[in-house]
């Protein structure tokens, strides 16, 4: 439900996004069809051009795209690179102890 939704408090980036491009066009509208569709309704070309308006919605191009959120590394991987790296590093200040207590 919108509730459920409205409610989520994730960090991650909306699931849909979508945004269009925005082109404005004006047009007038021919005198041949003023008459024709103004005869149809009794009025004159004039009368009917001030009684009418036209709206067109068109889309330059249709896309589609398809985002997968995943994580960079699971749990298992994370813990393996920190004991990855505690281990270079304490075998690097050992044998740096070592050479202390040799000089």
């Amino acid at each position: 439900t919108i509730e459920e939704f409205d409610s989520c408090k994730c960090d991650l980036p909306p699931c849909l996004e979508t945004t269009y491009g925005t082109t404005i066009s004006q047009l007038d509208f021919s005198q041949s069809y003023l008459v024709r569709e103004g005869s149809i309704y009794n009025a004159t070309p004039e009368e009917y051009k001030n009684d009418i308006a036209s709206i067109g919605i068109n889309f330059v191009a249709i896309e589609h795209s398809v985002v997968t959120v995943s994580k960079s590394m699971t749990y298992t991987e994370f813990l393996s690179n920190v004991g990855g790296q505690m281990g270079l590093f304490v075998g690097i200040s050992v044998v740096s102890l070592a050479e202390v207590l040799v000089e």
